[in-house]
């Protein structure tokens, strides 16, 4: 059964690896998160947490930028933390002391006592039920500067719509093909633990060669089209 699980994460991502979806390749999906960050500020010396990292898609370019020991990443799946990790050696980066670890719900002992400048959960919330969106915000929060920024994407929708449909590597009946949300259902639950949400817009894929574009309405020629959104603090005027 492992091997099955391992086999289909492998055929996965070496998909992605080779043509990507919908032309999208592999490089270009990472930098398209990597240009996103540095658009919206984030700098040499700032801390990032990216949640759920996968095998560093856009994570091998933020820990090459990042000052050393700044990124920390994690994944629930330790296959996938295994393809990060060779990933990071073949680029030859592990003097920048990345922290890659396998996690699961969402548990912060990996940066314990660390405070974020900025964090990322790129296609997250769009495979999870919102018991674990809760989870998410209540383990992180708490290590996000005041002034720190997170990024999330959902799949947008007019009514919070689950899947039933779920793949093989997925191990809990949490995590789910396809989620969608209403972006007033995450701006309730942004609410409730003391964020504020902006609703930045279409998070597409670059299959035309830009860097970053963000739109009203999905490109034709995506096929994971996402929508990404911003919560930061509250900020409570004395």
């Amino acid at each position: 059964m492992a091997k099955d699980i391992l086999s289909s994460i492998q055929q996965h991502y070496a998909m992605w690896q080779e043509r990507g979806i919908a032309g999208v390749s592999w490089e270009k999906s990472g930098l398209h998160q990597f240009n996103f960050l540095r658009v919206h500020g984030l700098q040499r010396y700032h801390k990032l947490l990216d949640i759920g990292c996968s095998c560093l898609r856009g994570g091998i370019h933020f820990i090459d930028y990042l000052d050393v020991g700044h990124y920390y990443g994690f994944d629930k799946e330790p296959e996938l933390v295994g393809f990060a990790w060779e990933e990071i050696k073949k680029r030859n980066l592990e003097s920048k002391k990345p922290t890659v670890e396998t996690v699961n719900n969402f548990s912060m002992e990996i940066a314990r006592d660390v405070m974020f400048d900025f964090m990322l959960a790129q296609s997250v919330f769009t495979h999870i039920k919102p018991n674990l969106v809760r989870l998410c915000f209540e383990s992180i929060l708490p290590h996000l500067k005041q002034n720190g920024k997170f990024f999330a994407t959902i799949h947008e929708g007019d009514e919070l719509n689950i899947s039933e449909d779920r793949q093989p590597w997925r191990k809990t009946g949490d995590e789910m093909r396809q989620v969608f949300y209403p972006a007033s259902y995450m701006r309730e639950i942004a609410e409730y633990y003391g964020m504020e949400m902006t609703y930045i817009g279409q998070w597409a894929s670059p299959s035309d060669g830009s860097n970053c574009r963000f739109c009203k309405r999905p490109h034709p020629d995506d096929t994971d089209n996402q929508t990404m959104l911003l919560f930061t603090k509250e900020v409570h005027e004395l």
